[in-house]
């Protein structure tokens, strides 16, 4: 129980220490954005332009208030309430709305209150103090994310692994592979099999175009798995891959396979939990719409049996059944590929 105690306290210091050290850089940051707009507007050959004489003391007279109302502002925002570890685009919207309405504060009340300043002060401050705020929210989550990338990729006993496809998928399980620390494999090039990315590179990982270079890029990069990652890739290349694969003693999973046995069993509600864009549920024949795969797992109760799986205006669309209701020859044609492929039921959800 002490033990506990002291964790918590130390859990609340801690919490307590990078909010106010938080508070600090903003009191810097704002202030100090539109004071070097000012030196950016009015700083030529080497001193301040006279013009900028007037300036200088309606800008500190402004300063404290304007400081006060940003820290109003970014707290009726959240931005001392979030945890960055997990910054992601809702939290850079909410950075660039309080941003926004701090932006108003300056304007109204330097014209009303203080001086009205030159339009390049407004402007070059409130992009300098946006671009200050949002480095200091997202730099501890790039950090990491960096540091996870290249301990992953200088882990010489990791498997060198090839990712077939370059969309939200192949995105999905590179950055499973990086970020998990007890996966023993590493993405050392991806394949884009359509051949529309001829040179260009993914992620700091190298493409290649087409699957005709597959078997070099195999030997090039001493690949010992390749990952299919990409639903919309058509048989006949699945079954180039694989053929090209077989010859040169190389292992291919699927993705679902591959966290399989990364994670232990896996059914269609653990693949849904990845999805990260709009994923449509028809159950019974009523359709509900949901923000991710997540949210349409946490809605479904019961068992039910797969109808169907397809993309629909950029959205996944998953028709379901009450397994009493369907017999088994409503699978699609695609599922009873996948099953004798990889010898998984991935009927019920």
């Amino acid at each position: 129980m002490e033990e506990t105690e002291k964790k918590h306290k130390f859990v609340y210091i801690r919490w307590f220490f990078v909010r106010l050290a938080m508070v600090l850089f903003d009191i810097f940051a704002v202030n100090f954005a539109y004071f070097i707009a000012l030196i950016i507007r009015f700083y030529v050959n080497f001193e301040i332009n006279e013009w900028a004489v007037r300036y200088i003391p309606a800008f500190r007279a402004f300063a404290p208030w304007y400081t006060v109302c940003c820290l109003v502002i970014f707290g009726a925002f959240k931005l001392y309430n979030n945890r960055w570890k997990y910054a992601g685009l809702n939290d850079m919207n909410r950075i660039l709305l309080a941003n926004l309405a701090t932006f108003v504060v300056q304007v109204a009340g330097s014209v009303v209150f203080v001086l009205r300043m030159p339009v390049t002060y407004y402007v070059i401050g409130a992009v300098i103090q946006f671009c200050m705020i949002a480095a200091s929210r997202f730099s501890y989550r790039l950090f990491l994310m960096e540091r996870s990338r290249v301990r992953s990729r200088r882990n010489a006993t990791s498997i060198p692994v090839m990712i077939v496809g370059v969309g939200g998928t192949s995105h999905m399980v590179r950055r499973h592979l990086e970020n998990d620390s007890e996966n023993a494999a590493r993405p050392v090039c991806l394949l884009d099999f359509r051949g529309e990315e001829f040179g260009n590179m993914m992620e700091g990982l190298p493409v290649i175009s087409g699957v005709d270079k597959l078997a070099d890029a195999i030997k090039k990069y001493s690949v010992e798995c390749v990952i299919l990652a990409d639903s919309t890739m058509p048989t006949d290349v699945r079954k180039a891959v694989r053929g090209i694969c077989g010859e040169m003693n190389v292992e291919v999973q699927d993705f679902a396979g591959f966290f399989q046995e990364s994670r232990g069993a896996v059914t269609l509600r653990n693949l849904m939990e990845y999805a990260k864009g709009e994923v449509e549920l028809v159950v019974n024949g009523k359709s509900q719409s949901f923000a991710n795969g997540e949210q349409a797992v946490m809605s479904v109760t019961g068992k039910y049996v797969v109808k169907s799986v397809a993309a629909r205006e950029n959205r996944l669309v998953v028709e379901l059944q009450k397994d009493i209701l369907v017999p088994n020859d409503v699978k699609e044609e695609w599922v009873q590929t996948y099953e004798k492929e990889t010898g998984e039921d991935i009927s019920f959800f």
